[in-house]
């Protein structure tokens, strides 16, 4: 996986052209399958923020606009007083798909699984009928 950083200020334009109606009903069932995990598992669930929320959607559409997955600089855009913080991507034909692909990873598993997190925001942007999808945890 390539590790380099993602140039935000030259993709404006194309973001506006990725992003479908992705953002509303994609991001509930990801945020309803995460916690269905985490009850099976016997974890309370986690909840949504919304300085996570603004943080995954912004990265999943850059990598969507990309085509690619690379983790962010997670205390950037996150804000402050976290003891924890965790990110999981996917990039998968389904939002479906990508929760089973998470859990289907022992460390994304183990992130999504987590006892130290209590808040989520996830980023669901498409493009080419692919779905990016990001979950940003904080505890």
């Amino acid at each position: 996986m390539t590790t380099r950083r993602l140039r935000p200020l030259l993709l404006v334009p194309v973001i506006a052209l990725v992003l479908t109606a992705c953002q509303g009903s994609e991001v509930a069932r990801s945020i309803q399958l995460t916690n269905q995990a985490r009850e099976a598992a016997g974890l309370a669930v986690v909840i949504h923020n919304p300085t996570l929320q603004a943080k995954a959607q912004n990265w999943a559409n850059l990598l969507a606009a990309h085509g690619s997955l690379v983790h962010s600089n997670l205390a950037e855009d996150a804000g402050s007083g976290w003891r924890a913080l965790g990110e999981n991507l996917a990039k998968a034909g389904s939002i479906e798909e990508a929760q089973r692909l998470f859990m289907d990873s022992p460390a994304h598993r183990s992130t999504q699984l987590s006892s130290r997190y209590s808040q989520i925001g996830v980023g669901v942007a498409s493009n080419g009928g692919t779905y990016y999808v990001v979950h940003v945890f904080g505890g």
